[in-house]
């Protein structure tokens, strides 16, 4: 799961670092759709889960990883709390006063990125 980060980290970089303009627009959308990555992740999984707002591969992962139903039914509800919880934080990061192109945002999403990241690696050891 770790991997498919790296995209997003790569984007997000690729964002802070170049200045837009009208000879790098179409690699500043790239770099934009690079971030996305990590939500496409198994996409063609997604008819298999009735709930499609969330990343059918964290769902692969969690009904592998867990033994018991009550387990299993714990875990999933905690994955939609942190669900439900960053799409309320999410908005919160992008401020008015940092527009256009919103680079403290960006270094926020570097953050987040790095340290769900590592949560990732703990929870797997």
């Amino acid at each position: 799961m770790i991997a498919f980060v790296i995209p997003n980290l790569i984007g997000t970089i690729v964002l802070i670092c170049v200045a837009p303009g009208p000879s790098n627009q179409g690699g500043l959308i790239f770099a934009f759709y690079m971030m996305q990555c990590f939500q496409a992740v198994s996409f063609e999984s997604v008819e298999l889960y009735a709930h499609k707002q969330c990343n059918p591969s964290i769902f692969l992962m969690l009904s592998r990883n867990c033994a018991g139903q009550s387990k299993r039914s714990i875990t999933y509800a905690m994955t939609y709390i942190g669900w439900a919880g960053g799409n309320a934080i999410a908005p919160q990061i992008f401020q008015s006063k940092w527009a256009p192109r919103y680079v403290n945002s960006l270094y926020i999403h570097i953050a987040l990125c790095t340290y769900l990241s590592s949560q990732g690696s703990e929870l797997t050891k």
